[in-house]
């Protein structure tokens, strides 16, 4: 009876890290999200159309998910180095990156231009 108690425990503790760790990310208001600004430094884009980016004197990586399948261009991507820009990224935990290293990005403006955006 107590290893079939144990086992419960254990697969329920497993069952509730699964999905705490594999949950969506959220889609905050603007106002709930970390504003950051920067200059581009290196973009990369992947074969899964996300366009990963990193802000100069930020060690952090940002993502725009499916960001060449909202509307950027690959070679739109790589003309973003250099220039200066403002993101917004939800604050939220995951343990995939519990030390937050890798930002999903929700919103990209530059120029006062909105150019990519997952909001409705």
């Amino acid at each position: 009876m107590k290893k079939l108690l144990r086992n419960v425990l254990i697969l329920g503790a497993v069952i509730a890290l699964g999905a705490f760790t594999l949950r969506p990310v959220p889609i905050l208001p603007e106002d709930q999200c970390e504003k950051v600004s920067g200059t581009v430094d290196r973009v990369w884009v992947t074969e899964s159309h996300d366009i990963f980016f990193v802000l100069k004197d930020d060690p952090r990586r940002f993502y725009m998910n499916r960001g060449t399948e909202y509307g950027i261009s690959e070679e739109d991507a790589y003309q973003l180095e250099g220039e200066s820009i403002t993101t917004f990224c939800p604050d939220y935990f995951t343990l995939l990156d519990p030390g937050k290293k890798t930002r999903h990005v929700t919103k990209v403006i530059v120029d006062e231009t909105v150019i990519f955006s997952e909001y409705p």
